[in-house]
């Protein structure tokens, strides 16, 4: 995780908003998602509320299965305003890699 926001912090054209809450596990990996459905919808949609917060264009994640997860949420809530980019895509992007 360190090295991603290392690479983000350093990456012209965006403005990165961070949180230190972000660090919650919305357990989209694992069997947790699985065994335990509402609170992992919990899990997430405390991750989602904490997201819509700062009114975001853009969300990346550091684990691509937690980044899906959310996508996921965001499409099933119609939340067009939000668009979900994998890490690589942003870096690719902006001319950083």
């Amino acid at each position: 995780i360190d090295e991603a926001l290392t690479l983000l912090k350093n990456t012209n054209g965006i403005t990165l908003l961070t949180d230190s809450d972000m660090h919650l596990c919305c357990s989209a990996n694992g069997e947790f998602a699985q065994l335990n459905n509402e609170m992992s919808d919990y899990f997430l949609k405390m991750i989602v509320d904490k997201i819509k917060e700062y009114k975001p264009e853009y969300i990346t994640a550091s684990d691509l299965h937690c980044l899906q997860y959310i996508d996921a949420y965001l499409k099933a809530q119609e939340e067009e305003n939000i668009e979900v980019i994998p890490l690589p895509d942003i870096l690719c992007a902006t001319g950083n890699i």
